[in-house]
């Protein structure tokens, strides 16, 4: 259990992610939008809450400001409980005279506090409602809401890598430049050829390029008990010369201690000379000694008008520098000393000559001997006219001649002014032996090189005996360093600790015999001090024995993690005598754990920025799969449970019952030999839906061939599968389509292929009345144990959304009981199985004329790609049906063609007959049936050739019947003034003459006697006015009902009365026929002119 720190760690918990006042991010804002889109409220914030106030890093829903004092709303609550809270209805929970409720209008809150791993609360993730809950949140809300917490926190952490990353990479290029200014200030001391003012002034110039902060330098070199201003820079410059007492000044303390100083303010520091402080405007200032074997030459000084400007990084730059300036100043005096060692060379030949227990050789700059002494003969066993002229590497092993060893010295020599030899060499006789030396450069008063002298001295014996004392202390290093061990023994009675070398080492201690305990007790961290040994507890014998603590090294100032294991020894008498033991080192394997914990982070940070990637390790002999949050919730295990370890059986549960047989096998084959998991494969989670996932792992065996670990990962492939499954299935709807031939078929084809690709609960296709708001389906799909919805449905009955259908838009609901526009009638639907709808208007001519629908059982928000899906289904279906509807009207055209040329044959013959039964003579009958059958004529080219514009209904009529009016009484035509649009104008006229030609055939304009009335009347009482035109025939022949319908009736019925929405009733009373049209006054008044069938 985690246990939160107390306010003063939170707050500092708090500062460290300097988020505090930042301007808004994507992630965090759309942390805030999902809690608010998850929760059902408009309002979501994500907050953090320090000491002043609470600072709104994310808002989704709410523009009252960025910032509120922390006596308004809720949040503060939270972190101080340290928990959830959830307040159903602020004002019955008395909280009414909160501001945030009394002036926002906060009626629900909900906040999760944002807990870091090592338990600080930061601030909460909320969402507010104005109006009450007092259902409060769902389980999966609560859960949701927790998770979405974390990933707050998760955002968080990321941040604070990010920024700590970018400090990183600017202290990366500040050493870079540091480094490279330390090697410009190398090469301009190599180059200066000795001069010591060239060498001080870019020793100068570097340090205070390498160290920006610093104002102005000097090096301060040393003469009796003053130190002397030598060279300056910057703001010192005007101060050469200044001299300052090694005592009662910070750079006589540096010189005296010859250790480095950090001065953070000289205002505080009692060390500094005010006087001087004044006189060179001194704040703050770094000092290192300059020192050659141990002794101090000066002091490298930078400093600052300012107070705390240098860092102890500065100040070990500093010391590089310093180090730097011993290499300048040593130069500088070899190059002295040689130049005097030319002005002696008498001297110098004295003492060649004398020196017989060294060998002196001379050479030329090509490494020939041109002078060689009496020790060198002695040591050697040559004698000068052996050697003089001949090179002087025949004393040199054949390894070290292979090596160009001789060269390397005379380079030495010449480039840093010696090349020291210490190595085995080679006498006259062949034998071995070991010699010490140095090369040096002779070099004219010029100072150009002419030359080189060597000075070796036998060692033999000296070695012999130093390699066996280096042995033996090599051999007990080894064996305290093979672990990195130091032993150590404490007296009970005086406190005296005896360390090894190793031990002090590791303490970072000077070598010495005995400390007093405490000289290591106080370096250990304040932190860790109740793990160490003390008198007391050595005493009673109560010491810890095995620990592990922080100290800090008084040599270099770094911490370090050191082990170390001891016990009490007891003394004869039975009472504790010694506290022993032993410390190693473990910083390494501390910091390779932290590294390691570091980089499993960011592995994690990596996955779960992906979104989509699941990872597990399978530690197979212990059934413990070890997983991260991702891959848990695709399989539906807990989170917390897959992050400690658990078995596979919980995953195999998520896998779909279908898959799960299979893929256990896979999974089997892969244990078995060692091989590697590539599937794709189905999980059925929690609430019932389907996810594709790619998962890939590798079994890795132990030596005896046994499976050990299997580590892989999951990939969310649903998008994709999904994106597949259409795409088979609008192929397969296509295949299926071309082969059907009646409309339900084809609508039957369409809903089920909707209906299983995306897993709805009923899909289909129905023709709409837009003036009455039903629609009538006919034929669909529902899925299995679901009773089908066929039949007429009415639209309102559903909700409001069918105004926007009758607007020809889309229309996409994800929750039925959530939506204003069909909220009242969810139960309607749920009785349905339906909580989620996608309706898709066919429009014609403007008119809404028939619906494609999609129902699911369980709420859901509609992809693009399922609505692109279910447009293109719609659109097949579509083409389909005007496919089916092209071959009918085609049948329909030829039958018409057909019935009209023989009813152009019973009219000849009619007319005829009416002819002859009314002429006088045989003149008079010709004329009028010659008249009468050039008027048949003009009628069929007008019907045929649909030229009839708009005209009033009543001309119309009139026209059409003229044909068949032999006396002024045979037709009756009465009604009011009706506009008849070109469409239905043409479609009035051939019902006209189908009624007309089959009166004259068998009807009332059969015999002289028969008589058509045809009058029509406009009614308003319906939602939209339409008209009803009357045909009745009296006079005629009995009538009796036809057994059958033939082709002119069909025609009438439902081909040409349909093309402007009428409805035809054909009755056969036996008085005479009567025929009784009825169609939208909008129908009859449409101007284009639109397919007949």
């Amino acid at each position: 259990m985690t246990i939160a720190p107390p306010e003063p760690d939170r707050l500092h918990a708090l500062a460290d992610y300097a988020v505090m006042g930042t301007p808004s991010e994507k992630g965090f804002d759309d942390l805030a939008r999902i809690a608010a889109l998850l929760c059902g409220v408009p309002t979501a914030l994500v907050t953090l809450v320090d000491d002043r106030r609470q600072f709104f890093k994310a808002r989704a829903g709410f523009d009252g400001g960025c910032e509120a004092p922390l006596d308004v709303g809720f949040c503060p609550l939270v972190v101080k409980a340290e928990a959830p809270l959830i307040i159903h209805d602020t004002r019955e929970e008395g909280h009414a005279d909160n501001a945030a409720v009394a002036e926002g209008g906060v009626r629900f809150y909900a906040g999760m506090p944002l807990r870091t791993a090592a338990g600080a609360v930061l601030g909460t993730l909320c969402v507010l409602d104005r109006q009450p809950r007092p259902e409060g949140l769902t389980p999966g809300q609560f859960e949701g809401l927790e998770r979405l917490a974390e990933q707050v926190v998760d955002q968080l952490e990321l941040r604070r890598a990010l920024s700590e990353r970018e400090r990183l990479l600017a202290e990366q290029r500040v050493a870079t430049q540091q480094r490279r200014t330390y090697s410009q200030t190398q090469d301009a001391i190599a180059a200066s050829g000795g001069d010591l003012d060239t060498i001080l002034d870019a020793l100068i110039e570097g340090a205070m390029r390498a160290v920006p902060a610093a104002e102005g330098g000097v090096l301060e070199l040393l003469d009796g008990e003053e130190l002397e201003y030598r060279t300056v820079g910057g703001t010192l410059t005007q101060h050469r010369g200044v001299r300052v007492p090694l005592d009662g000044s910070t750079s006589g303390t540096c010189a005296r201690a010859n250790k480095p100083i950090l001065l953070a303010d000289a205002l505080l520091d009692p060390r500094v000379k005010a006087d001087l402080r004044a006189l060179i405007d001194l704040r703050s200032a770094v000092h290192a000694p300059v020192n050659r074997g141990g002794k101090v030459l000066g002091v490298l000084k930078l400093q600052s008008s300012k107070p705390d400007v240098f860092t102890e990084r500065d100040l070990e730059l500093v010391r590089s520098f310093a180090g730097l300036a011993t290499v300048g100043l040593t130069e500088a005096s070899e190059i002295a000393a040689q130049r005097a060692v030319r002005a002696s060379e008498a001297r110098y030949r004295a003492v060649f000559e004398s020196a017989i227990d060294y060998a002196i050789i001379v050479l030329d700059l090509k490494g020939n001997v041109i002078d060689w002494n009496a020790g060198a003969t002695r040591i050697l066993g040559w004698a000068p006219s052996d050697v003089c002229g001949k090179p002087a590497d025949v004393f040199f092993t054949p390894e070290d001649r292979e090596a160009g060893i001789p060269d390397q010295e005379m380079h030495s020599a010449l480039t840093v002014g010696r090349g020291i030899d210490e190595r085995w060499h080679l006498r006259k006789s062949g034998e071995r032996f070991w010699a010490n030396g140095e090369m040096m450069a002779l070099r004219n008063e010029a100072g150009a090189a002419i030359g080189f002298v060597k000075i070796l001295r036998d060692r033999t014996e000296q070695r012999r005996n130093a390699d066996a004392l280096r042995d033996t202390a090599v051999r007990l290093q080894r064996a305290q360093e093979a672990g990195g061990v130091g032993v150590f023994s404490i007296g009970i009675a005086d406190a005296i600790l005896r360390p090894s070398p190793e031990f002090c080492r590791l303490y970072g201690l000077p070598e010495r015999e005995a400390y007093l305990s405490t000289a290591f007790e106080e370096l250990i961290v304040p932190e860790d001090q109740h793990l160490i040994s003390t008198a007391r507890s050595r005493s009673s014998g109560a010491a810890p024995r095995d620990v592990e603590y922080r100290i800090r090294r008084p040599d270099t100032g770094e911490v370090r993690w050191i082990a170390r294991k001891g016990e009490i020894e007891h003394d004869d008498a039975g009472g504790p005598a010694r506290f022993s033991g032993v410390a190693r080192d473990i910083t390494a394997q501390r910091a390779a754990q932290e590294e390691l914990r570091i980089s499993q982070e960011r592995l994690s940070l990596a996955f779960e920025a992906a979104g989509a990637i699941g990872w597990w390790d399978w530690d197979v002999p212990n059934d413990r799969i070890v997983a991260n949050a991702r891959f848990a919730e695709l399989y539906s295990v807990d989170p917390a449970a897959a992050a400690v370890g658990t078995s596979i059986a919980g995953y195999i549960d998520g896998i779909h019952p279908d898959d799960r047989a299979w893929v256990g096998a896979k999974i089997e084959q892969a244990l078995a030999n060692a091989g590697e998991f590539a599937e794709e494969y189905r999980l059925l989670r929690a609430d019932g839906s389907v996810r594709w996932v790619y998962a890939r792992g590798r079994c890795y065996h132990d030596a005896a061939g046994r499976p050990l670990r299997y580590p892989g990962v999951s990939i969310d492939i649903t998008a994709r599968k999904l994106d597949a499954l259409r795409q088979a299935a609008l192929v397969a709807l296509g295949d299926r389509l071309k082969d059907l031939s009646e409309r339900s078929e084809i609508i039957g084809a369409a809903a089920e292929i909707m209906g299983q690709t995306l897993d709805l609960s009923h899909a289909g296709y129905g023709a709409v009345d837009q003036r009455r708001e039903t629609i009538v389906i006919t034929r669909g799909w529902s899925m299995p144990g679901v009773a089908a919805i066929t039949g007429l449905h009415r639209f309102r009955d559903y909700g409001s959304y069918i105004d926007d259908l009758q607007a020809g838009a889309t229309v996409l609901i994800a929750d039925l009981a959530r939506d204003a526009r069909t909220a009242a009638a969810a139960d309607t639907f749920a009785a349905m199985e339906a909580r989620a709808l996608v309706n898709l208007p066919v429009m014609e001519r403007g008119r809404f004329v028939a619906l494609f629908f999609a129902l699911k059982a369980t709420p859901h928000v509609w992809s693009a790609d399922e609505v692109a899906f279910l447009h293109s289904v719609a659109d097949r279906a579509r083409a389909a049906i005007a496919r089916v509807e092209a071959e009918d009207r085609q049948r329909l055209l030829n039958q018409e063609l057909s019935h009209r040329m023989k009813n152009v044959l019973a009219m000849v013959q009619a007319i005829a007959t009416q002819t002859m039964r009314t002429a006088t003579d045989m003149d008079t009958a010709k004329e009028v049936l010659a008249g009468r059958l050039v008027a048949l004529g003009k009628s069929h080219d007008l019907l045929l050739g649909g030229e009839i514009g708009s005209t009033a209904l009543d001309t119309l009529i009139t026209n059409a019947l003229e044909l068949h009016r032999d006396r002024p009484d045979r037709f009756v035509i009465a009604g009011p003034p009706v506009a008849v649009g070109a469409r239905a104008a043409l479609s009035l006229s051939l019902i006209l003459h189908e009624l007309a030609t089959n009166a004259a055939k068998y009807g009332a304009l059969s015999t002289d006697a028969g008589q058509v009335t045809i009058d029509w009347q406009i009614r308003s009482e319906m939602h939209e006015p339409e008209m009803v035109l009357s045909w009745r025939e009296v006079g005629g022949p009995v009538v009796v009902a036809p057994t059958r319908t033939g082709f002119g009736t069909r025609l009438i019925g439902r081909g040409l009365a349909g093309s402007f929405g009428g409805v035809v009733d054909l009755a056969y009373p036996p008085t005479g026929v009567a025929c009784t049209i009825t169609a939208p006054l909008s129908g009859l008044q449409a101007h284009d002119l639109g397919s007949l069938v």
